[in-house]
């Protein structure tokens, strides 16, 4: 760098000592040193910075972006389902049928079917059927436009059912309301479209754990395609004819409780009869499933005459030839009430409705083996039953004649007894009862008009019934003293012979019941009073009510009427008096020589728990007894095994039978009883004579094991052996139960827990 400057100031001196012409150009001189390099400079400061710019043009609006997919709520919701439908219709132009419909949860918030954003989801079937009507406007069965080609090993072409849509679709309608439509793959008949329609429908919800329960809603809708849309819906009133109801879901889950079908989503009878049509046939069996057909057959069971006959009754791959219904079959109104149409079995009976339970009723006049001609003779096809026959009350045999026992006969002869006062009860003395006898509502003098039978009892003490004594006022062989006191207004004294006196060791209180009876004499028949019960002091201060967990109501929901022992004990208040813990069935066992048997605990809780969990039992056959009781020519009887009893509902429905939970909470009162079982060998020597019928001496008791009675009442239903075996090392040597720590309401396997019936 220092070279260059020394050059530049060479040529500057130069040009000013030259004033003249310029001369040529010398030679170049020699290479100069080369200089040295100085010292680096050193960096100037930053300058300030400068003025901020003007701000740049706006640049021009960019394109809107596509609109987002809608957002949806989570909604919390409660366990259960509710379906409702809300409109249907059917294309005048080409029959595709739709319907919408809303699914909440009990208290009304939506759900969403898929279950993504509500717990659970929600799996919907539906039906589609129309009703025809007959020549006078009366609506006949319904014919379903949803059906299926079942495969039958009966029939190569296979069998037609009335079922649910296969092949529809569902449409979201708006997911805040629960509110969708489905789409039929059936498609429905134009032709038709004067006539009621009906939408039925099932919907079923499974809940996550640790509910993990599944939950059932069935809904129907009736509507006209060609009607008032204003009409929809309306089962009576309005332009539309009231849907064919012959019976209703009430009147089922009077024994039901609640009726669960094909899988437990089908509940209600609205439902059942839009598939169980005419058209439908068992596959297994070729037989109809028509519903007034089906459930007639069902309900007679084991009395179906060809059953009788040495047949069966088969559907579903299910024998029903052992059903025994828990009443008198003939009672029509108990299933035929509370619909719009529940007297059509009355007024408008069918060969179908009357021969399925008749079924060995034909209409040819040469009948096939195990058949009977008809008593009017042969019909054609198509005829009617009535009026003119069985319809009405005025036929030539009308069905609500026919079907009327003497027993359910508004015009039958009643009996009533009324227990006033019970006198003389102190330990050792003779009690003296004062009661009024009524028949058809007014007093009778039973001196001068006696009953067929009247007999008394006496049992205690209330805390547990140990013991009891009977005696027969009137009757074959009676005892004690029957005094008149008001002959006029049916009131007498009665009291009893000195084998009655109370015990001289009786404590707390005892009851007194009456059973009597007069007897029908075109029928032969029994008609009895209903057995009054009066509990009366022995040593406590006033009397004191044994307990009460079930009541004679309760079980007439089912039974109609309660009776046993030939319909002369008929409430449960007095069947406890003799079916106490101390009582066995050693009576009615079988009584052969040489044979040893087990007589069962006959206590009311035993009996009545085993004999209705019948099939449902472990321990098979559970025989208690013979009815009729054995003899010389039958020294077995006839028995009867309660597990061959079908209950028709939920057992864990305790409140079916008990009046409470609270009633049937544990522990049980102080004072209860443990329940006897005996075994019993015939001591009688075969040589004395020539059957093998047991006579005196009678049986010999070789043990009398007794059950705790917290474990009577559980084990009865719960028979498996290792339950008796938990319960008895949860039981203190000295007869101490311990059940309640686990098993109380409240606590962590309470009854009130573990008896819950599935949803």
């Amino acid at each position: 760098m220092k070279r260059i400057i020394v050059a530049a100031l060479a040529v500057t001196a130069l040009s000013l000592s030259c004033t003249g012409q310029q001369g040529p150009t010398g030679e170049q001189g020699p290479k100069g040193d080369p200089g040295v390099e100085g010292p680096a400079g050193t960096i100037g400061p930053v300058g300030s910075t400068g003025p901020a710019g003007q701000n740049g043009a706006n640049g021009s609006n960019g394109t809107n972006g596509t609109n987002g997919v809608n957002g949806r709520s989570s909604f919390v919701t409660v366990a259960g389902i509710k379906m409702t439908f809300l409109a249907a219709s059917i294309s005048p132009t080409d029959g595709t049928a739709t319907a919408d419909f809303r699914i909440t949860d009990p208290n009304g918030v939506p759900l969403d079917l898929n279950g993504l954003y509500t717990d659970g989801p929600v799996l919907v079937r539906l039906i589609l059927a129309y009703m025809p009507v007959d020549a006078n406007g009366k609506a006949l069965q319904y014919v379903a436009y949803t059906t299926r080609t079942l495969v039958s090993p009966l029939n190569d072409a296979g069998v037609l059912m009335a079922n649910t849509d296969t092949g529809g679709t569902f449409t979201e309608l708006n997911v805040s309301q629960g509110t969708y439509r489905y789409t039929f793959a059936a498609k429905g008949d134009v032709t038709k479209a004067a006539l009621v329609h009906t939408v039925a429908g099932t919907a079923t919800r499974t809940m996550p754990l640790p509910d993990g329960q599944r939950y059932v809603a069935n809904a129907t809708f009736h509507f006209v395609p060609a009607g008032n849309p204003a009409d929809a819906g309306v089962l009576d009133g309005g332009s539309l004819p009231p849907p064919r109801e012959a019976v209703t879901i009430g009147a089922c889950n009077q024994c039901h409780n609640v009726l669960k079908v094909h899988g437990g989503n089908r509940r209600d009878t609205a439902v059942c009869i839009t598939c169980h049509t005419p058209q439908s046939t068992d596959p297994a069996t070729l037989r109809t499933v028509d519903f007034k057909v089906m459930i007639h057959k069902l309900h007679m069971g084991a009395k179906l005459p060809s059953v009788l006959d040495g047949g069966t009754y088969g559907i579903q791959r299910a024998d029903w030839s052992t059903v025994e219904f828990p009443q008198d079959i003939g009672n029509c109104v108990k299933c035929h009430t509370g619909g719009p149409d529940t007297n059509r079995w009355m007024t408008t009976p069918s060969r179908e409705a009357c021969t399925s339970c008749h079924d060995d009723v034909v209409f040819e006049v040469n009948p096939p083996p195990g058949k009977r001609l008809h008593s009017g003779g042969d019909l054609l096809p198509g005829e009617p039953c009535g009026p003119a026959c069985h319809g009405g009350t005025t036929g030539l045999a009308p069905i609500a004649t026919k079907h009327t026992t003497i027993r359910r006969s508004a015009t039958r002869t009643t009996v009533e007894l009324t227990i006033n006062s019970v006198t003389s009860t102190a330990p050792g003395q003779t009690p003296v009862v004062n009661f009024t006898v009524k028949v058809n509502g007014a007093p009778r003098d039973i001196t001068t008009a006696p009953l067929s039978g009247l007999s008394a009892t006496i049992a205690g003490p209330s805390t547990d019934i140990a013991s009891f004594w009977s005696a027969t006022i009137q009757g074959l062989t009676p005892v004690g003293t029957l005094a008149a006191v008001d002959a006029a207004n049916g009131i007498f004294a009665y009291t009893f012979p000195a084998a009655g006196a109370i015990p001289t060791t009786a404590l707390g209180s005892y009851g007194v019941g009456l059973e009597g009876y007069l007897t029908d004499t075109a029928t032969n028949q029994r008609l009895s009073a209903v057995n009054p019960v009066k509990w009366f002091a022995v040593t406590d201060t006033t009397a004191k009510a044994r307990r009460t967990s079930v009541t004679t109501a309760k079980c007439e929901t089912c039974h109609l009427e309660l009776n046993g022992h030939g319909y002369t004990r008929k409430n449960t208040d007095y069947c406890v008096f003799c079916h106490n813990p101390n009582k066995t069935n050693s009576t009615r066992v079988a009584q052969v020589e040489g044979q040893t048997v087990v007589a069962h605990s006959v206590d009311f809780k035993d009996l009545i728990h085993n004999i209705h969990t019948g099939e449902a039992k472990v321990v098979k056959p559970y025989v208690y007894g013979a009815y009729p009781v054995p003899n010389a020519a039958n020294p077995q009887g006839t028995p009867f095994d309660a597990s061959e009893v079908r209950f028709p509902g939920d057992r864990r429905v305790c409140t079916t039978c008990h009046v409470s939970m609270a009633a049937v909470n544990l522990p049980l009162a102080a004072g209860a009883l443990p329940s006897l079982e005996e075994t019993l060998t015939c001591t009688e020597d075969p040589a004395t004579d020539t059957n093998s019928f047991c006579q005196a001496p009678f049986f010999v008791s070789q043990a009398r094991v007794p059950t705790r009675p917290e474990t009577a009442a559980c084990t009865s239903c719960h028979d498996d052996p290792v339950v008796a075996t938990h319960a008895q090392l949860n039981t203190t040597a000295t007869g101490q139960e311990s059940c309640a720590v686990c098993h109380a309401i409240g606590e962590a396997v309470g009854i009130d827990k573990v008896h819950v019936p599935v949803p």
